[in-house]
């Protein structure tokens, strides 16, 4: 379909903010602030021309982007002049230098794939419930293993199309593992994000696997579990929890282990 720059612009934008193959009215509420800090126009094209595939009631799919026009399909302000636009983006190009490696987030998705056939059990819908609400409510969730712990969490997050971090624990796992760590790309020295990081700023879901494996090497995650916002002290960076961040935890025993060694990492 065709698009003008300003809505190709305002695409690429709200795509990148919700960080999915779909969208929904919430997220396009929650995305009118960050357009006029970011200066695009709201994509309510979307919805209003019909450019979306519809998949469920207040819920779209993003279109797939074949080509520009010259005039925009929708009547916007176009008091800016092409010129001044040019050099408005020359400079924030040149802000968003940095040696900081991110994830794609225009190309990846985080949502688990649903799986044919599952059968919900147990406390699903208490944890549907919990993730739904979008509010920061950490949970443990303890159980044998093969009992299903972790796939509960997956197919939940694939119902809601919510993106899922999934982090397995192992007694060496570090802080270096979790947040982040300076590694060296084409011989420079970069610093890479880990996915606790980069799960607050995308307001996903944390999900710590077999987290009574771990050592006081994840003494790092405390302010994480309170839900404040994370100092990089290796970057002077703080990172702050977007909404919808939440954390959840898996066990074999309730921290206490058993005598027979089954659970030793």
């Amino acid at each position: 379909m065709s698009m003008s720059e300003k809505q190709v612009e305002s695409l690429s934008a709200f795509r990148s903010f919700v960080g999915s193959d779909t969208f929904t009215r919430q997220d396009y509420q929650e995305f009118k602030p960050k357009a006029k800090e970011m200066g695009v126009i709201l994509p309510r094209f979307l919805i209003r021309n019909n450019f979306s595939e519809k998949v469920d009631r207040g819920e779209w799919k993003f279109p797939e982007i074949n080509g520009t026009s010259s005039s925009p399909v929708v009547a916007e302000d176009t008091t800016v002049s092409l010129a001044t636009h040019a050099s408005a983006a020359r400079t924030e190009t040149a802000e968003m230098v940095t040696n900081v490696i991110e994830f794609p987030m225009n190309s990846e998705s985080y949502v688990p794939s649903k799986v044919n056939g599952y059968v919900k059990f147990g406390h699903y819908a208490d944890v549907k419930t919990i993730k739904k609400s979008g509010n920061f409510y950490p949970i443990f969730i303890t159980g044998l293993s093969g009992n299903g712990k972790t796939m509960m969490i997956e197919q939940i997050h694939a119902e809601l199309r919510k993106e899922l971090f999934r982090v397995n624990i192992t007694i060496e796992t570090d802080e270096d593992d979790l947040i982040g760590h300076y590694a060296l790309v084409d011989g420079r020295t970069v610093w890479q994000d880990g996915p606790v990081t980069m799960a607050m700023e995308r307001g996903a879901t944390l999900l710590l696997d077999e987290v009574d494996l771990a050592s006081n090497k994840i003494m790092c995650l405390q302010p994480v579990l309170e839900g404040n916002p994370l100092l990089i002290k290796k970057e002077g960076r703080v990172v702050r929890p977007k909404a919808g961040f939440t954390v959840m935890a898996t066990a074999n025993t309730k921290g206490k282990g058993s005598e027979d060694g089954r659970f030793i990492g």
